[in-house]
């Protein structure tokens, strides 16, 4: 084969060559072994209900599950608009697809990635596709509409409309702390969990400098990490204004570095910003909790570790996960069971 930089069929023939390279990657990054996708429900009879900004694509358990996401969607895609002050082009409808459980959101052939059951959607980069399992939750289900369609206006304003390709390759490097904080900070997803983990963060020097935020790859459990970020972008909010939130991802997606724009932007460099935010947090932390007694006086900790719990109805056990193990705790005589990890997929998984 000639591997020469001339042109084939009017493109470029690196291109190619570059488009191969990450199709074979993505086969092989598809393929490993151990790590496959089984797809259970080959049977299904995808349906598109077409609204004035999206594609919504369905199968047939999940037509009004549709008709909340069109309402939900249009309501978001209104907000996202106003924030960025930009409109993309009407032909570029977002494909939406919905999902009725994680289980078989996990089957998606959106992407070959393995999902595991702390991925609560997400939003594929080349065609701007956004796919979203409903989890029970119809509260929750709305925030994850908002958040990954942040993503799919992001994506345009980095890398341009449309089906995108070599523009991919483009050399923009914005942390991930912004985008996904943003993302989070626009859906206003931060419930009485999420304040319970930034809280106790903050009380036992546990929060993550900005520097270690360029991503989140290297943290085995990223829940705080999205909490931070949005976090620091209310903080900017409150203190600066919500109009430099956009304009710091529209000026990092021009190449400049977050110092850069922070520096420009506000006045501070990236470090003075995380002090700032860092300090305004333990004063929060502190005011709350003054005057209040350790948390042993109210009651014997059941157990340590947990990243994630909730109690039954009737209040007589708690659910407890800790990584990817489950248990149940007997409130009363704090006998604790432990779940094989298959019980996991037959229960649910929590939403992180």
């Amino acid at each position: 084969m000639n591997w020469s930089f001339g042109f084939q069929n009017g493109k470029p023939a690196r291109y190619w060559m570059i488009l191969l390279f990450f199709s074979v990657s993505a086969c092989a990054q598809a393929l490993d072994f151990g790590i496959n996708k089984v797809r259970y429900h080959d049977h299904w009879q995808w349906h598109v209900l077409e609204t004035d900004h999206f594609e919504i694509y369905y199968y047939d358990p999940c037509e009004k599950l549709a008709q909340a996401a069109a309402r939900d969607g249009e309501a978001a895609y209104l907000k996202t608009s106003r924030l960025f002050n930009y409109v993309p082009q009407p032909q570029n409808k977002v494909p939406l697809f919905i999902y009725g459980t994680p289980q078989q959101f996990q089957e998606t052939n959106i992407t070959e990635e393995y999902l595991d059951e702390g991925v609560g959607g997400f939003t594929e980069v080349f065609k701007n596709r956004i796919a979203i399992p409903m989890d029970g939750s119809y509260y929750e289900f709305n925030k994850v509409i908002t958040h990954e369609l942040t993503h799919a206006f992001q994506y345009d304003l980095i890398y341009g409309e449309g089906w995108r390709s070599i523009n991919l390759f483009k050399s923009v490097l914005v942390p991930t702390w912004m985008m996904e904080g943003m993302a989070e900070w626009n859906a206003q997803h931060l419930d009485g969990q999420g304040e319970m983990v930034l809280r106790d963060a903050v009380l036992n020097d546990q929060v993550l400098p900005l520097g270690l935020l360029n991503s989140f790859g290297h943290f085995p459990q990223v829940y705080t990490a999205y909490k931070e970020s949005q976090s620091i972008l209310d903080y900017i909010t409150q203190v600066y204004g919500a109009d430099k939130v956009p304009e710091m991802l529209k000026r990092m997606a021009n190449n400049q570095s977050a110092d850069a724009v922070i520096k420009n932007l506000l006045g501070i460099s990236e470090d003075q910003l995380y002090g700032n935010w860092h300090f305004y947090m333990r004063t929060q932390a502190w005011a709350r909790i003054k005057g209040l007694p350790q948390p042993e006086k109210y009651g014997d900790p059941l157990q340590e570790g947990v990243g994630k719990s909730d109690v039954s109805p009737d209040g007589r056990s708690v659910a407890t996960l800790e990584r990817q193990h489950l248990g149940l705790i007997d409130s009363l005589t704090k006998n604790k069971t432990g779940l094989k990890d298959d019980s996991f997929n037959k229960i649910g998984r929590a939403h992180v």
